[in-house]
């Protein structure tokens, strides 16, 4: 047989144009062949929040379809990672929660069982809102072992209360984070704990709940992050009422809270950070993520006088200072468009910073899922998109992307809404990158947990692992960067409790670590390492 050795060169450069043509920021054409997927529930329809399952990358999204009469009703669906619906989860791939006047979701977390916490807000027949957290099984099913029947609806205050913000802690309580109406008919930006089961953490700050101090009407949380140490960082927009012009000024509002919900005084003023981006405009906060060496990164959004949007991004210190070797002074500005705007935001294992929102002309103009890398000092990252972002039309009208999740293999989700013509689909989209995440994390179905945690290198550390079965266990350790720390050696398990030991190296630098464990039992968990 002769070989055309000419058409097998012009084939392997074909194949690795292919192959670099998927660069980093551009749609990953192997989610549902055009890299997209969107869904018509019968009327307006939302993602605001999204989340990937570890142990098989699924995709679980959470947000709102709103019936013809705009009435609101709280969505969860679960995709494939190749895209489409699972049908495994509630036979369809997706809930719509009925019972209520209106709701909504806003926040989601999965547990190492594989259940899906959801946060957000429902309405009584008065249309009163009170903040809600439901928990699904992992098929879809509600959870009736969680609050009352699958259900936990806190009475905050006498007024309306949302929960747009919600963290699990590594004792498994329920962080939320929102607004609730004082004394004085204010929305007053607040925290509030659960136990796992959905009860009220009476422990917490004042029968549940802790406040920040405010003096104007507008005011709300929007992220809630659990620190290494424990501390519940949030943020969010603080009101400073009316301008001489009459119009609404909000500054960037960062708050620390101690474990048991007192003010962390030693963040801020008395535990408050206000920053004011723009003079006598609206700044407004919508996501929040820790770096690796304790650097607090917030994304949202600046006006400028025109009354045009760009986004913004923060670097705070973990004194609650703006860090001045990011950006300029603390802040880094993207300017596009009319109307750039960040939702939300991830560090990468690298430490690059990628931020996801909109950018486009002043509505009713067309928008486009914005998607934006910046290095750790602020600047954009040329390699990602064309010049360190992206834009992504959907349906060639005003498209937003409101949440954003990394995968093991690095891919970037985003998930939000796309306008057909006449109403907003829900949309979710992928896009490839060049770097992945350094742990894959995967869920367990048996309880596993650590102590103590913060732990000393000359302590012993504590593995618990309930297991009705038989099998083995390996302990492995890794830093930030992804780089393997420690591991120990393959470990038996017997059914019932088991308390496996393991000796730090004493070659551990203090910090933040990840603990994994592999074999019959898979998990992982932060930890935190002192001398």
């Amino acid at each position: 047989m002769k070989i055309n050795y000419l058409f097998i060169f012009l084939l392997q450069v074909l194949l690795i144009q292919t192959g670099y043509s998927q660069n980093s920021g551009s749609l990953d054409t192997t989610f549902n062949i055009v890299g997209t997927f969107t869904h018509d529930f019968g009327f307006i329809d939302n993602i605001t929040d999204v989340k990937i399952q570890p142990a098989d990358q699924k995709i679980v999204v959470a947000g709102t379809a709103l019936t013809p009469s705009f009435s609101g009703k709280l969505l969860v669906a679960r995709l494939l990672p190749e895209g489409g619906f699972d049908t495994t989860f509630n036979d369809s791939g997706s809930v719509i929660i009925p019972f209520f006047n209106e709701s909504y979701a806003y926040e989601t977390f999965i547990k190492n069982d594989g259940k899906i916490v959801v946060a957000g807000a429902a309405a009584d027949p008065s249309f009163q809102f009170t903040a809600l957290v439901l928990r699904l099984n992992e098929d879809g099913s509600i959870d009736s072992t969680f609050g009352t029947n699958g259900f936990s609806l806190p009475e905050i205050s006498t007024g309306d209360d949302f929960a747009y913000a919600m963290a699990e802690q590594i004792d498994h309580k329920i962080v939320i984070a929102g607004t609730a109406v004082d004394a004085n008919f204010r929305n007053a930006p607040c925290v509030m704990r659960m136990e796992e089961d959905g009860a009220i953490d009476s422990t917490f700050g004042t029968n549940g709940v802790a406040y920040i101090p405010i003096s104007e009407t507008d005011n709300e949380l929007t992220s809630v992050v659990i620190q290494p140490d424990g501390k519940i960082l949030v943020s969010g927009h603080i009101d400073n009422g009316l301008t001489s012009g009459g119009q609404f000024d909000f500054d960037v509002l960062v708050a620390r809270f101690n474990t048991d919900g007192t003010a962390d005084i030693t963040f801020g003023n008395n535990g408050v950070v206000i920053t004011a981006v723009s003079t006598n405009y609206i700044d407004d906060a919508f996501g929040m993520q820790l770096t690796s060496n304790g650097g607090i990164i917030v994304v949202g959004f600046t006006t400028q006088p025109n009354f045009s949007y760009d986004a913004i991004v923060l670097q705070y210190d973990s004194t609650g200072s703006l860090d001045t070797t990011f950006g300029t002074n603390g802040i880094t500005i993207f300017d596009n468009a009319d109307q750039d705007i960040a939702f939300d935001v991830e560090v990468q294992s690298d430490g690059k910073i990628l931020i996801a929102g909109n950018s486009g002309e002043f509505i009713p103009n067309p928008n486009d899922f914005m998607l934006a890398r910046y290095n750790s000092n602020g600047t954009l990252d040329n390699s990602f998109g064309t010049n360190g972002f992206s834009l992504t039309p959907i349906l060639a009208d005003y498209d937003e992307a409101e949440s954003m999740a990394i995968q093991a293999d690095g891919k970037i989700v985003l998930g939000g809404k796309a306008y057909n013509g006449s109403q907003f689909d829900m949309t979710v989209a992928r896009f490839n990158n060049d770097v992945s995440s350094s742990i894959n994390e995967l869920i367990v179905t048996k309880k596993i947990e650590l102590y103590p945690n913060p732990v000393s290198k000359s302590q012993p550390l504590t593995i618990v692992i309930e297991s009705d079965i038989v099998g083995t266990a390996t302990v492995e350790i890794f830093d930030l960067p992804g780089s393997l720390a420690a591991v120990s050696n393959s470990m038996p398990i017997q059914s019932g409790t088991n308390h496996l030991q393991i000796t730090l190296p004493a070659t551990l630098v203090p910090g933040l670590y990840f603990l994994k464990t592999s074999g019959n039992f898979q998990a992982t968990y932060k930890l935190v390492v002192t001398e």
